[in-house]
């Protein structure tokens, strides 16, 4: 009866030692297919990098007579939108020029606005002028020939 004891007892910790051995060698393995994946995602982030043309549209004009005129800074020059005949375009509404924009390809990105003022004599006065950062995805290179444009 003594020896099938221990007999029973050095089984079990055989047993004992091969599951532990198991559970640690599939761990490790875990961990670095985990570590692997997490290698792969951020390549795969840096490869699939989006980029992005910028544009800040400013919006002037008086909807009921002269329409609106649309000013773009494209990072190298301000200058009125034109047309591809190259005349200058004016909008019925600040709605009109929103979507000629997306149909263009552009998505808007951010919109605010710039506020100046004076006064003289007790008198001032105070002009807000919208803009809107709109932006259209393009190429790495294309990105950095933008931003060397835009250079002094």
């Amino acid at each position: 009866m003594i020896n099938k004891s221990i007999f029973m007892k050095r089984i079990f910790l055989f047993m004992s030692l091969m599951v532990v051995t198991v559970v640690a060698t599939a761990q490790k393995a875990e961990a670095q297919a985990q570590t692997q994946t997490q290698a792969q995602t951020v390549e795969q982030s840096i490869a699939e990098q989006q980029y992005f043309k910028y544009i800040i549209v400013s919006i002037t004009g008086n909807i009921k007579s002269e329409g609106i005129k649309v000013d773009i800074d494209d990072g190298q020059n301000v200058d009125r939108l034109r047309d591809k005949d190259g005349k200058k375009m004016t909008f019925k509404t600040p709605a009109a020029v929103l979507m000629y924009f997306i149909s263009e390809g552009w998505e808007m990105y951010v919109s605010g606005s710039s506020t100046s003022g004076s006064s003289a004599s007790g008198f001032g006065s105070v002009t807000t002028a919208p803009y809107w950062i709109m932006r259209k995805p393009c190429t790495k290179e294309e990105f950095d020939a933008a931003v060397k444009r835009g250079i002094k």
